[in-house]
């Protein structure tokens, strides 16, 4: 039986790491590993969770400061108009 992934021929090598900053070197690692002993023509490509994670890159750290921003100007509103009593207690 022939495993494929995106319709060509593929070998699946599984792994794990123990701590997220061990997942991060351990990528980079392989991607090395993969430069240096793979043959022209052939690729690699990640599956599952360390997919997500390097499609999102430094997506949460721009989340995060979105974040901190609309908190900012909720509270900086807050301060400024007149609220309903009951969003009063929020601010």
């Amino acid at each position: 039986m022939v495993t494929r992934y995106n319709n060509f021929p593929a070998v699946s090598i599984g792994g794990s790491a123990n701590q997220v900053s061990a997942l991060v070197m351990l990528s980079k690692a392989l991607e090395e590993a993969a430069k240096n002993t793979l043959r022209q023509g052939y690729t690699y490509d990640w599956g599952g969770q360390t997919r997500e994670e390097i499609k999102a890159g430094s997506q949460v750290l721009i989340i995060f400061g979105f974040g901190i921003v609309f908190v900012f100007l909720v509270l900086a509103a807050c301060m400024n108009l007149e609220v309903p009593f009951a969003v009063y207690y929020l601010c």
